[in-house]
């Protein structure tokens, strides 16, 4: 399959999940669960394994309880 850009080496999907500043570690660990496996979805979409082609592709997740960022990992398969 043909690379979408030929100078890019590298993809991206980041999932982004915001909880109320007041839930609890727990509810937070649930919402990094989540976004794991939204990623894991995403990243074998047909059009994202098209548009991804040739590069390594990253599956970022970013966690914001209010305003602090709690988690922010590269999910590694």
């Amino acid at each position: 399959m043909m690379q979408a850009y030929y100078d890019i080496a590298h993809c991206y999907i980041m999932e982004l999940k915001y909880v109320h500043p007041m839930v609890s570690d727990a509810e937070v660990e649930g919402k990094s669960r989540e976004a794991d496996g939204q990623l894991k979805r995403y990243s074998m979409d047909k059009v994202a394994g098209r548009l991804c082609a040739g590069t390594r592709l990253h599956l970022l997740k970013v966690v914001f309880r209010g305003a602090e960022m709690v988690v922010c990992e590269e999910l590694v398969e």
